[in-house]
């Protein structure tokens, strides 16, 4: 699999070039279609800020973004907005949301930018990165107020990048630490590392599948635990599994949009695709299973954010031809 032939004549030879027209293309999506769509939820966004802090929130899910929110009060009150509720008050925290959202994304792309170049050519890497930058916007349809995703997807971007520097001392604990405030779901990263060090005498297929399956129960248990402290069985405030079964061919095409490149790679080209990353790819069944059955909406693609740290270097890999494709330490 190759980039499209009137994509091939274009070179980049700087990479500073390349990596402002990265920036350009996100300061588009972000200030023409991000910035909109957060003006028009900006009373939303404020009435949630407010439910979390006052702890009136419906869903217990909400009550992890409430680091966040204390931050965002916090530089809200420096600016003298702090307390009731105001049209003004609505405004600045939108405008502090997207700048902030806008700000980690930026970083995210440009280690993923410098991930990408250790695998290809400068512009494969180039062009992948611009490939979902263009479908952000599949990943925010539903998500108007997520103060959480941004720092997490960028400790995600920082925790790959430590891995594969083999740089697992306090600055990867320290990434993990920070996401665990605004972001859930870096609890991969430990998993995926650790099956990689086990270092055990099995064909690396095995290794693939038990740390999917692996995946599988920890799902499972971080889901049962939180029914029996609440006793509910829907403590996240989500959805039904009848309605997650009735979106289900669309979730199908949302994912093979997203992720059909890099899955579609790893199924004829796996042993091209080094183990640390086929390892992340098998917890694809793990986000499934959670959003199919245990309430969350399964439409909300932005739920598979963890997985793009990994599935956008293979789609690098896929996308750029096999003699571009740079020793892997």
């Amino acid at each position: 699999m190759r980039l499209p032939a009137f994509i091939q004549k274009y070179e980049y030879t700087d990479e500073r070039h390349a990596y402002w027209h990265l920036i350009f293309a996100l300061s588009i999506m972000f200030i023409g279609f991000y910035l909109p769509f957060c003006w028009f939820f900006r009373d939303k966004q404020l009435l949630l800020h407010t439910e979390v802090l006052a702890n009136t929130a419906k869903s217990a899910y909400q009550y992890q973004q409430f680091t966040t929110e204390r931050i965002f009060e916090f530089i809200l009150r420096i600016g003298g907005l702090a307390g009731e509720a105001t049209a003004q008050k609505a405004i600045a925290l939108t405008l502090l949301y997207w700048a902030s959202s806008f700000v980690c994304t930026a970083a995210y792309f440009t280690v993923l930018f410098r991930i990408c170049q250790r695998f290809v050519a400068l512009k494969t890497a180039c062009y992948t990165c611009l490939f979902y930058i263009i479908l952000l916007p599949m990943m925010w349809w539903d998500n108007y107020y997520h103060p959480g995703d941004a720092p997490g997807m960028l400790c995600a971007a920082l925790a790959l990048q430590a891995v594969l520097d083999d740089n697992r001392g306090w600055r990867y604990l320290a990434t993990l630490f920070i996401s665990s405030i605004f972001w859930e779901k870096l609890f991969l990263f430990p998993l995926v590392t650790a099956a990689l060090d086990l270092k055990l005498n099995i064909r690396p297929k095995i290794m693939v599948i038990l740390t999917g399956m692996l995946g599988v129960v920890l799902a499972v248990v971080m889901q049962v635990i939180p029914r029996i402290i609440s006793g509910t069985d829907r403590p996240y405030d989500g959805t039904t599994l009848a309605a997650n079964l009735a979106v289900f061919p669309i979730y199908l095409l949302y994912t093979a949009i997203l992720y059909g490149i890099p899955v579609y790679y790893l199924w004829k080209r796996s042993a091209d695709v080094p183990l640390l990353f086929r390892l992340a790819a098998w917890q694809i069944p793990t986000f499934l299973l959670i959003y199919l059955y245990f309430s969350g909406i399964l439409t909300e693609m932005r739920a598979t954010m963890v997985l793009l740290v990994f599935m956008l270097p293979i789609t690098a890999m896929a996308l750029g031809d096999s003699r571009q494709i740079k020793t892997i330490g």
